[in-house]
Order: structure tokens, then C-alpha cells, then sequence
């Protein structure tokens, strides 16, 4: 049920002061408005995102998996636990999970549908992201979790998420994701993604680069704790269906852990949320927590093989990051004695032409398709082919993600490898298709 102060918001006209957490002063006033506006659309529904604990991530890359394992990994220590992530590839409940499980279509469309009412009384007029975030967020007070794992959706200081007061903040990594065209992106970025971190807050970072963690530093925190210093990859050795890893962390050795994920960056997300869940529990965890439920993740779309002869890989990866792991994962996970098939569908704002020269090698057999992602902030398919024209890459036109998967298909041999990547929607509707 939600908590609403409908009396007060009429009596006072929906005016509601802001108490919260003091963020920077001299940001912009349209970031300062939404995270007013999102404050304002809480106190409506009774401020439930103070009602639990909170662990808060943040990162260019790798944050979805590591959400999905810290949610495992505080689960199996036997909290009721809520997730929130986003985006999402087959259903929008995918967003909102309690103890792993997506909340039920009825349940999905009474919060939002609640959430929505009471804006009005509040006078708020919500974006869809900043609505589905408030619906979690009720949620997980109704249902009363012990704790919810938060990604944020974009950077992190002026996020509809960074409401919360994250007893953990965790920043996976900053790298170059939107086209900004910023000489000084890094910095700028890993601002932003600073910007998640409160004053009570315990700080996991999983960003190697001095800059990036002297920004983190000079956020007030409880303390940081940082990769290769308090947590760390000692071995990773390749296994059927993934890896296993040596874990270390400022507690404790954890030893043979078993991931069904591909690629060796999964090794480095798994050892940021083990460090993670130290830190909300400050202590360390029992072996037998950390072998289960490690054994037992499952990251979709995070280089998920589809199909096998020819294999079909997708991946989520839509930056110059990303692509480079998903290659190295290729190479170093799997031995494909073919040709490799990039079918690609991308989203306005990305850097084109970097993440098209990091995955294409113009020397090899690579055969790149491109599509006009199924998304209305898709980039149009023949733009992407001009794109890859410019930078001397040769790119055959398909008009949608299923049309493109189909065209690689008839062109695909035994032992090649077709890639579907660029964006969460290509995996969407790809794998959608290979399942029906």
C-alpha cells in the first residue's frame, strides 16, 4: 500500500521542500528541477526509499552484471532483497525484482498506475523513468525488503535514482560511453559517477585510473575501498561454460569459484560485488555462499551464446569498452575457425564510428550488417552505413534487426560466428526471435 500524504499535497498545493542530501551547488538548473521533481514525486507516494538499506552502483560498463550478483550474493546470506535495473531486454518487469524475481504484470501496472495518480496531487510531471523508479522504490517498501540494489540509469549525480542514500556506492568503472565530444570526458564522467557517493556511504571503486579515485576521494564517505589495493583477480582459468577464478579481497581468500559467464571482465564484476557485500556486512562471507551462488548466475545478454554451428552471441556491448571486451572474449574464450558476422543496430548518442573501428578488423573476412535498431532512439541504418563508409569499412544495409539476423544466417558457414551488439535492443528482439 502506498503511503501517500494526499491531505498535505492538497493543502499545500503539491509544494514540498526538499531536506534530503545536499548535492554540489553551481550544477545546472534543469538537473537541479529533476532531482527536486523526483524528490517532490516521492514525498507523494510516502518516501519509501528510506524505508530499507541501499546499495548504489554506478559505472560505464559492467554494471548490470554486477548488480545481478551482488542481488544474488545478499540473497543467499538471507536478506529479502529488492533489485532495480535497467534497461531491460524481454519485459520491463525485468526492472523490478524481488529476491530475484520479476514482479507479476498485475502488480507492475497497479504501481505505476498508484505512482501516477499521486503525481497528480503532487503536481508532479514525472518522466516514464523517474515514474518506473518511484514504482520500484514503493515496491520494495510494500513488500518490505531488508536492502535494494539500485543501478543507476545514466551517470549518477543528477540520476532519478540518486535519491537514495546508498549505504554501499559502488562505481564499476568510467569509460567513454555517450559522444560528448568533452576534452576532459574522464574527468567530467567520473564527476558525475561520483555524485552517487553520501556521506555515510562505504565506497567500492572498481576504476584503476589515479584521476577517477582522487575524484572519488574527494567525496565525504566512510571509507573506499579500491581494485588491486582491498580487492582483486589473483587467477582466472579458462572452464567448460565459463571460468574459474581466485578471489582476494582485504578480508579473506576466497578460492576455485566457479562463473558460467564467458570473458575474464566477468572475473573482475565478480570480484567487485563480493568486496561490495564485505562492505555492507563488514565481514566476510562463508565460502559455501560465494561457491553457490557464483556457480549459479546468469547475466542475459551479456555475451550469451544463442546458438550453436553457426554460433550466435549476443551481447549488450555499445561502446569503445565494451567492444574491445567482447572481442577479447571472443579470442580468448573460444576458438572459431571462421568468418565473424557483425549484425549491428545502434542508439543516437554513441561514439559510431570508434565502436565500428574497435570491433571491424578491414583486414579480415569480417562481414558487418547494419540495422536500424528496433528503438525510437535508433540511429537510421544507411546512417551507420555512411559511418562505416567514412572509416573505410564495408557495411551491407539491412532494414531491421530480424531482417539483418536472417541475412547472416543465409550467410554464415558451420564455423563462423555471428555477433548481434550495439544495442540492449538488437539482443531484445534477436533473441526474442530465436526463442519463438
Amino acid at each position: 500500500m502506498l503511503l501517500a500524504h494526499t491531505g498535505q499535497i492538497a493543502q499545500t498545493g503539491g509544494g514540498v521542500a526538499h531536506t534530503g542530501y545536499t548535492r554540489q551547488t553551481g550544477s545546472k538548473p534543469a538537473n537541479v528541477d529533476r532531482l527536486n521533481r523526483m524528490n517532490r514525486l516521492l514525498w507523494s507516494v510516502g518516501e519509501p526509499h528510506q524505508a530499507y538499506c541501499v546499495v548504489h552502483v554506478t559505472g560505464t560498463n559492467g554494471k548490470g552484471s554486477s548488480v545481478h550478483m551482488i542481488a544474488s550474493l545478499l540473497h543467499a546470506m538471507g536478506l529479502k532483497v529488492g533489485t532495480y535495473t535497467s534497461p531491460h531486454i524481454a519485459s520491463v518487469n525485468e526492472r523490478i525484482q524481488v529476491n530475484l524475481e520479476c514482479v507479476d504484470d498485475t502488480a507492475f501496472g497497479a504501481l505505476i498506475c498508484e505512482v501516477v495518480e499521486l503525481s497528480k496531487f503532487a503536481d508532479v510531471s514525472a518522466t516514464w523513468f523517474e515514474t518506473l523508479t518511484a514504482a520500484a522504490f514503493v515496491h520494495f517498501a510494500d513488500v518490505a525488503v531488508d536492502v535494494a540494489v539500485v543501478e543507476v540509469g545514466r551517470l549518477g549525480r543528477f540520476d532519478a535514482t540518486n535519491v537514495v542514500d546508498g549505504d554501499v556506492s559502488v562505481i564499476t568503472n568510467v569509460g567513454r560511453d555517450h559522444a560528448d565530444n568533452k576534452t576532459n570526458w574522464r574527468q567530467y564522467v567520473a564527476h558525475e559517477k561520483a555524485g552517487i557517493i553520501k556521506p555515510e556511504s562505504v565506497v567500492v571503486c572498481g576504476d584503476t585510473d589515479t584521476a577517477v579515485r582522487d575524484i572519488c576521494r574527494q567525496q565525504v564517505s566512510q571509507s573506499m575501498l579500491e581494485r588491486d589495493v582491498h580487492f582483486s583477480v589473483r587467477s582466472s582459468r579458462l572452464a567448460v561454460g565459463g571460468r574459474v577464478y581466485d578471489f582476494e579481497t582485504h578480508r579473506k581468500l576466497y578460492k576455485d569459484i566457479y562463473i558460467p559467464l564467458h570473458g575474464e571482465h566477468q572475473g573482475s564484476n565478480a570480484s567487485l560485488a563480493i568486496c561490495a557485500v564485505e562492505a555492507f556486512f563488514s565481514s566476510e562471507l562463508p565460502d559455501n555462499v560465494v561457491e553457490d551462488t557464483m556457480s549459479e548466475i546468469v547475466v542475459p545478454g551479456r555475451f550469451e551464446i544463442a546458438q550453436r554451428q553457426p554460433m550466435v552471441v549476443l551481447d549488450c556491448a555499445h561502446n569503445v569498452d565494451a567492444a574491445h571486451v567482447l572481442l577479447e572474449t571472443l579470442q580468448k574464450d573460444f576458438h572459431t575457425s571462421g568468418k565473424r558476422i557483425f549484425v549491428l543496430g545502434m542508439q543516437t548518442g554513441r561514439d559510431i564510428a570508434g565502436f565500428l573501428q574497435a570491433l571491424i578488423n578491414t583486414s579480415s573476412d569480417d562481414h558487418l550488417i547494419v540495422c536500424t535498431a528496433p528503438t525510437d532512439r535508433a540511429v537510421p541504418a544507411y546512417e551507420l552505413a555512411y559511418v562505416a563508409y567514412s572509416a573505410d569499412i564495408k557495411a551491407e544495409v539491412s532494414e531491421d534487426a530480424i531482417a539483418g539476423f536472417c541475412l547472416a544466417q543465409e550467410l554464415a558457414e558451420h564455423d563462423d560466428v555471428i555477433i548481434i551488439a550495439g544495442s540492449i535492443t538488437m539482443v531484445a528482439a534477436i533473441k526474442g526471435y530465436i526463442q519463438n
